[in-house]
């Protein structure tokens, strides 16, 4: 089967002392277009003041 679907929840340390650590949950999928490339999107909401409210990625990915 081509696709592969999954999602995440992503922490990250803020650099400087001015707020909350980011927080962010993302789902999205892989299409595979060839045995080692494929198609992704994924889309992520934020969950917390210091994150991006929502956002969203499309790209190809290579793996190696």
């Amino acid at each position: 089967m081509p696709w592969y679907i999954y999602g995440s929840l992503d922490g990250r340390q803020q650099t400087l002392e001015t707020g909350d650590d980011p927080l962010e949950l993302s789902g999205g999928f892989f299409y595979q277009i060839k045995s080692k490339r494929f198609l992704k999107m994924e889309g992520f909401v934020g969950l917390g003041n210091s994150s991006a409210d929502a956002g969203m990625t499309i790209g190809i990915v290579n793996w190696f």
